[in-house]
């Protein structure tokens, strides 16, 4: 059977920056082809995005922007993405087998700016915009940084709803297919990694800035969706929710008792404004454009983990830049004795980085690791992560950085058992 053409729709509203990182991590997907629009804010791609499909918009309206996207792909499939994100390499595999099996709408887990605790992970959507454990709900809430359908599905709907500039656009998508009778479906392997970049709405750490756009969504949505629900009680609960997250940042010192009032009140007149256009129908989808050329992937020969010891952990590093300049997707896992707290970052020439110790209470002690049992702690944090970045070889270190190569896929053993596991001698020029 053949497989459609799919696209990725990109966000960029005034990071110039941070569109390089996405499309760094898009380029190393394991799936082709595929071609990458991105809808930015610039009228031409900056430096280094010029193999992309650029559209300019005009405004900061984020479901504006999706159907400007839309209507410049080629895909029938399309996959969306925002500009602080990265997706894992098996990521668009993952959404596209969802929607080849029986799937008009799929979206997966979103990961947080740790690298490893989950910021969203799988719940159900009410009526009223609110989120539920799953089975509790109508359907599941699929994260907009983190989703894909097809143009079938979407052109029967229509496209996003331009009235919702910001927050519930993605809710609101997902509503309107499950009750078109569309099959909207969860797909926990389809990861994304997401960090709060700054915005016109929100500042470093998240701090918000600006709270009209989520009032004002939140009652256009209601208005939409569940008309003959209590709207002041809604209205409460929204109260109580921001106050908590104001709260928070209040303790951390990021934000004034005044500046969070200001906040809730002109979130809660946002609320109380008369939402404009809630019978409006939906917006039409254009049809495809013509196929184009469609191969925005490295074609990379593998992804490959590095695990060195603590006294190799130089020839590690060099290893790793040497293995990006030869193509090579590369996973680098640094543990330590220490209490360092485990951090996960893609960096810009494109490796993804663990780095963390054993004495620590992040990952490496949801399954608990005797303290001094750092080749253990590796191993788990390889585990844990191997199979949504789809690694093929491992290549361990000992005392002198000697290197060691196994094949991962072809291991019969669980993946704790690696370094007891027989290996061969192994110099870089190998990868060659």
């Amino acid at each position: 059977m053949s497989v459609p053409a799919v696209s990725v729709i990109l966000l960029n509203w005034q990071r110039p920056h941070a569109v390089h990182l996405t499309l760094a991590g898009l380029r190393q997907q394991r799936f082709e082809p595929f071609e990458i629009v991105v809808v930015g804010d610039r009228a031409h791609p900056p430096e280094g995005a010029e193999d992309v499909v650029w559209v300019q918009a005009d405004e900061p309206n984020v479901a504006a922007a999706r159907n400007l996207g839309i209507a410049a792909a080629s895909g029938e499939i399309l996959a969306f993405i925002d500009d602080d994100a990265v997706p894992e390499p098996g990521w668009l595999s993952q959404l596209v087998s969802a929607l080849n099996r029986s799937a008009d709408m799929a979206g997966g887990l979103v990961i947080g700016p740790s690298g490893w605790r989950s910021q969203w992970d799988a719940r159900d959507l009410m009526a009223t915009g609110e989120d539920v454990p799953t089975g509790q709900g109508l359907c599941p809430k699929l994260s907009g940084t983190n989703m894909a359908m097809t143009r079938t599905a979407l052109a029967a709907v229509g496209g996003f709803d331009p009235g919702f500039a910001y927050y519930h656009e993605d809710s609101d998508m997902a509503l309107r297919m499950h009750c078109a009778g569309r099959v909207l479906a969860w797909v926990p392997e389809a990861v994304v990694h997401h960090d709060y970049a700054a915005s016109t709405r929100r500042g470093v750490r998240a701090v918000p800035r600006d709270l009209t756009a989520i009032g004002r969504s939140t009652r256009r949505f209601c208005e939409k969706h569940a008309s003959g629900s209590d709207v002041a009680a809604l209205r409460r609960r929204m109260m109580r929710r921001e106050w908590r997250r104001l709260d928070r940042f209040i303790v951390l010192g990021l934000l004034s008792g005044t500046q969070a009032g200001i906040l809730l009140h002109d979130l809660g007149s946002a609320f109380d404004a008369d939402p404009q256009g809630i019978g409006t129908p939906p917006l039409p989808v254009a049809a495809a454009t013509a196929t184009r050329q469609l191969s925005q992937v490295d074609g990379q020969p593998g992804h490959i983990a590095l695990m060195p010891h603590l006294f190799a952990r130089r020839t590690a590093r060099r290893d790793a830049e040497r293995l990006r300049t030869l193509g090579y997707a590369v996973t680098l896992i640094e543990v330590s004795y220490s209490p360092r707290r485990l951090r996960v970052r893609f960096t810009r020439v494109g490796l993804w980085h663990h780095l963390g110790g054993t004495l620590s209470r992040g990952a490496f002690r949801e399954h608990w690791v005797p303290p001094l049992r750092y080749r253990l702690a590796s191993a788990r944090e390889l585990a844990r992560c191997a199979s949504v970045r789809l690694i093929d070889h491992v290549l361990t270190y000992d005392l002198r950085g000697t290197r060691r190569y196994r094949a991962l896929r072809a291991m019969d053993a669980p993946v704790e058992q690696l370094f007891s596991m027989p290996s061969k001698r192994i110099e870089l020029e190998k990868f060659d």
